[in-house]
């Protein structure tokens, strides 16, 4: 980071544009750098990103007020890097620098959103104009904004009113006050017809709204194509049918899933199928099919209508944009102008494009694509997510990890499709064990499906306790595997966001490296019980701590193995037979060999007996039965923290 021209004799020095350039070509910042440097009244904080993927990840930052972006980049080029920028940060003004001075690609460029396009080789010569275009940037994005919320107020204030006389009308209408006439039904009816018209203009405007405002929320899963387009297409069916015009619907079996927002898809759909039913005469045809690209899905929605001229098409996706389309029978069916741009921008949330092909006289196809659904991006971007969400709650977002010990040999053994269904088998077992309280966590799997993987909204303790659960429950359920039923031994790690990584490739070489090394111990513990469900518990969750566990069923077991091998940290049941837990402290701490290793009480007993004891309460570490695991291992990392492990 670096400052440009600070002023402290301008009020506004102390609060410089903070400018994001995105440029891989160090000459090409460097003349940014000089160009901005020359501009002394405008003080600049300058950031730069020489890779896209470098500068989305400072923009979710937040605090930019201005993108300078290089369109030809090494990880996105042209047009395409605009459209990640602009879905990352909606709300920030983007200057285009090109070192092209091609006329189309800055119109599109303006079209898809940029506010500016300069070409870097004139910033040589007229240095001012980059300061310049910052400047009117953003204003022009402030006055935009300003619109926006205008619209959006106006929108928000109309509805009261509106569901009011809706309401009311609906009462007349069905004679709730009194009989009607036909004259005055015929009437009433106009009147709802223009209400629910109404309605749709300003749901239309409160989508646009949203969205400008980068408030518009993806409720993404995993969504079968043909259900999909059949529900839409039935929903549509009766205004075609109206119409004369045939509704026909072409998709083929077999198509991948995808992962996406239903009810958006389904409004985009509903946005094209209308607007071609809208300008089709009958008797005509609308056809709506889905191909398979190699990336993608491609959506098409053709029609025998009017068509449209070509020097419309450019303007066809802009907001508040009509074109001179015109069909017999739709007087009265001018809307808002912002279906398709709607459309446009959704599709775009979704990392798709759309388009359209038409002339007039021989009808229009609209044709938009969705990227296909795949496991591995899937994963990316549902971490990516939820580090997003932790990061603006300020919260702990965390990776559970489990991989079956010895995979490469099991499945040399096995077999591929026998230790794919195991894995599957495994899937299922693990979505069984996780407690999806409010929905937050998620089961996915990694690399090439071998590992199962557990996304979850939990701090670094609920995350190892959740995994000291999964691996104690995992490991005692038997297995098919072939014609044997085993139990098998899992490796399960955790990774958490901040606390041991602030992004996700940092979070994911840490599990990695814990899945590949072999622990090592941070602690001798031993665990003093009579009951062996609890030892097996304890030994199970410290264990997957890295800690070197021993346990003892007895107290006169437990000072033997304390005369053979000392520990770091006692966790000592009081209600035991033969030996109480108040004989076993007090004989440890009498011991000159023993009396230094800290004691943490666990018991079912209602009430501490500090007199038994013979200490002051605040004087020893205390767990009360019944425990929460992560409250448990907690209390062994104070302790441990407060007494270090001998080596």
């Amino acid at each position: 980071m670096e400052i440009l021209n600070p002023n402290p004799r301008r009020p506004d020095a102390s609060h410089p544009i903070r400018a994001l350039l995105i440029e891989d070509a160090a000459e090409d910042a460097q003349l940014v750098r000089e160009a901005l440097a020359s501009q002394q009244d405008l003080p600049i904080e300058l950031l730069h990103a020489d890779r896209l993927s470098t500068g989305l990840a400072r923009l979710t930052e937040g605090g930019v007020d201005v993108i300078l972006l290089d369109l030809v980049l090494p990880d996105s080029q042209g047009l395409e890097t605009l459209l990640k920028v602009r879905h990352h940060a909606p709300r920030v003004p983007v200057v285009i620098l090109t070192a092209s001075d091609d006329e189309a690609v800055a119109v599109q460029a303006l079209q898809q959103g940029a506010q500016d396009h300069l070409v870097k080789a004139s910033l040589q010569t007229s240095r001012h104009l980059l300061g310049r275009s910052i400047r009117y940037a953003i204003e022009r994005h402030r006055v935009e904004r300003l619109k926006d919320e205008f619209v959006n107020t106006v929108s928000h204030e109309l509805r009261t009113p509106l569901s009011t006389i809706q309401e009311f009308t609906g009462i007349l209408f069905d004679q709730i006050s009194g009989p009607l006439t036909d004259e005055q039904r015929e009437y009433l009816a106009i009147i709802r017809s223009n209400i629910e018209r109404l309605t749709r203009m300003i749901d239309n405007l409160l989508d646009m709204a949203r969205i400008d405002a980068g408030h518009a929320v993806l409720r993404k899963a995993v969504t079968e194509i043909e259900p999909l387009v059949e529900l839409t297409v039935q929903s549509i069916r009766p205004l075609a049918k109206n119409k004369g015009i045939e509704l026909e619907v072409q998709v083929p079996d077999e198509l991948p899933p995808l992962y996406a927002d239903a009810d958006k898809v389904t409004q985009v759909l509903i946005n094209l199928l209308s607007n071609a039913i809208k300008f089709t005469s009958g008797p005509g045809r609308v056809t709506v099919s889905v191909s398979e690209g190699e990336s993608d899905l491609a959506f098409r929605v053709a029609d025998t209508g009017i068509g449209i001229a070509e020097d419309d098409v450019p303007k066809l996706f802009e907001k508040f944009s009509r074109v001179q389309q015109h069909a017999a029978g739709d007087e009265g069916t001018r809307g808002t102008g912002l279906g398709l741009a709607i459309s446009k921008r959704l599709v775009e949330l979704h990392g798709g494009r759309i388009g359209v092909a038409s002339r007039l006289g021989q009808g229009s196809t609209f044709t938009f694509t969705l990227p296909k659904y795949h496991e591995t991006e899937l994963f990316h971007e549902l971490f990516q997510a939820g580090i997003e969400k932790a990061k603006q709650q300020q919260g702990r977002f965390s990776i559970v990890v489990l991989s079956v010990q010895n995979f490469q040999a099991l499945r040399a053994r096995c077999g591929a499709a026998e230790t794919a269904r195991l894995l599957n088998e495994v899937e299922g077992a693990l979505r069984g064990v996780v407690r999806r309280r409010d929905g937050g966590d998620l089961v996915l799997r990694w690399r090439r499906g071998e590992m199962v993987v557990v996304l979850a909204e939990a701090d670094r303790d609920g995350a190892q306790a959740m995994a000291a659960r999964v691996k104690r429950v995992l490991e005692q359920r038997p297995f098919t595997v072939g014609s044997e039923t085993l139990r098998l031994p899992f490796l399960v790690v955790t990774a958490t966001y901040p606390d041991e990584g602030t992004t996700e490739l940092e979070l994911l070489r840490l599990t990695e490296r814990r899945l590949q090394q072999p622990a090592q111990a941070k602690g001798r513990i031993m665990v003093v019980d009579d009951e062996a469900k609890i030892r097996q518990l304890l030994r199970q969750a410290l264990e997957l701590q890295d800690y070197d566990v021993f346990t003892a069923a007895s107290g006169p077991d437990a000072l033997e193995q304390l005369r053979r091998q000392p520990v770091d940290l006692v966790l000592l049941d009081l209600m035991m037979p033969v030996m109480d837990g108040y004989e076993v402290y007090h004989l440890i701490k009498e011991n000159p060999k023993t009396k230094e290793i800290p004691v943490i009480i666990v018991t079912a007993k209602g009430e501490r007996k500090d007199r038994q004891l013979g200490i002051n309460g605040a004087a020893y570490n205390y767990v009360a039965k019944p425990f929460e695991i992560e409250t448990l291992l907690a209390k062994v990392r104070e302790v441990l923290v407060q007494q270090p492990v001998k080596p």
